[in-house]
């Protein structure tokens, strides 16, 4: 199994063939056996796991990406799994009351392999990426020897595919890990491969499937290496690289206009006396004009930090996690009536019984903007979830999320928890 987190930006597999399927519900859900407050654990907030993958041939499996909440139904991709020989991925619904079908299985070739980030929606059609697969053709600057570079593809909600562009590598951009945003008709998104430089790109490309780079990353000044999707905002697009930047190249916050010129708001720097975080896999949300964040390591402690940065580049560090109970690399935050809430993919109270990360299964925290910090849920492992990377997502004042791992056959669960 790939750790996506614990990259830079090269991890590859490859081959596969076959179509999608259904999979039966594996009924789930326990409390924390860490209820009590201890260590800044406020209970377990009515933690319920909604479903746990059943693994076995035909089955998703890694739900790495964030749940799309659409007619009452959540709809989502896993990284890997699927009806496909090469077990390259789905995309799936569950809906509130835990029963699940896969909509559409990924064969490599030509339609994608390990989709990776979370689903979009524009007219009631489903559009996302996978980092790998496609059609095969003379590309180059991507790990597969096809240069299979990967693709932009629509789903419909009955599970009907077709890719609307394969990514050549080279100079155009090659292997998108983040998710797509939708401005005019057209998705934008981010690739960690390919672009004039081979540090990535930013690219666009409109649902009729006519793509075009919109900005290449230089590494300096600009970053490199951009790991998630972009937000719009006032006319303008707003994320971060996971390397690069002025100075120490331990990754940015940028914005960018839609002709794509970058201005870089903040660079990191985690050799500064601050405490500085380094390395954001995650994308930037907008609460009361500014941008709040995570880094994957830095801090005082080197496990990550949430930051918050202004749009004229003063940041603050709102949090650095200790590891531990605290919780050890934290992923993507949301806003929820003026305070944020985000998880992390190892840590917290079960240490030592995880698969992933000795140091714990991952938590479920909140913080509020001046910097408290509290942990909502500390994951068990089996049959409990693990290592939750996708971000959150809340629908009438509950919150809902997946993990790569855990649930009974240790597949990965989609579960849901009370703000």
């Amino acid at each position: 199994m790939r750790i996506f987190y614990s990259i830079l930006f090269g991890i590859i597999l490859a081959s596969c063939s076959s179509t999608g399927g259904g999979t039966s519900l594996v009924p789930a859900g326990l409390p924390n056996a860490g209820a009590p407050v201890v260590n800044g654990h406020s209970g377990d907030h009515g933690y319920k796991q909604l479903y746990a993958f059943p693994g076995g041939s035909g089955s998703p499996g890694l739900a790495t990406a964030a749940l799309l909440n659409l007619g009452g139904e959540f709809y989502s991709i896993t990284e890997e799994g699927g009806s496909a020989s090469c077990s390259c991925g789905t995309v799936f619904k569950v809906s509130t009351s835990g029963t699940e079908s896969t909509l559409y299985s990924f064969e490599n070739t030509p339609d994608g392999a390990y989709p990776i980030d979370s689903l979009i929606a524009v007219n009631g059609e489903l559009y996302g990426t996978t980092q790998e697969g496609g059609e095969p053709g003379p590309g180059s600057g991507c790990n597969s020897p096809s240069g299979d570079c990967g693709t932009v593809f629509e789903v419909s909600p009955s599970g009907t595919e077709k890719v609307l562009y394969t990514f050549k590598g080279g100079t155009d951009a090659g292997q998108p890990w983040g998710n797509l945003v939708a401005v005019n008709a057209e998705l934008y998104g981010t690739t960690v491969g390919g672009g004039a430089m081979g540090y990535g790109t930013v690219f666009k490309v409109s649902t009729s499937g006519s793509e075009s780079v919109v900005h290449s990353f230089g590494n300096v000044p600009d970053g490199a290496y951009p790991y998630d999707g972009l937000i719009a905002l006032h006319g303008a697009f707003y994320g971060t690289t996971y390397a690069g930047g002025v100075g120490a190249g331990y990754g940015t916050v940028f914005k960018m206009s839609k002709s794509g010129k970058v201005h870089v708001i903040y660079s990191f720097n985690p050799n500064s006396s601050s405490g500085d975080g380094e390395a954001p896999t995650t994308g930037v949300i907008a609460v009361k004009g500014k941008l709040y964040g995570t880094t994957q390591y830095g801090g005082t402690a080197g496990h990550g930090t949430v930051f918050e940065v202004s749009m004229s580049g003063q940041e603050r560090v709102l949090h650095s996690f200790a590891g531990g109970v605290d919780g050890v690399t934290p992923s993507g935050l949301i806003a929820v009536n003026g305070a944020l809430y985000g998880t992390t993919s190892g840590g917290g109270l079960y240490h030592g019984q995880c698969q992933n990360d000795p140091s714990g299964c991952g938590t479920i925290f909140k913080i509020t903007t001046s910097g408290k910090k509290t942990t909502l849920y500390t994951f068990q492992g089996l049959p409990d979830g693990e290592m939750p990377t996708g971000t959150l997502i809340a629908v009438n004042k509950v919150l809902y999320g997946t993990t790569d791992l855990g649930g009974a056959p240790n597949y990965g669960t989609v579960f849901t928890i009370s703000p």
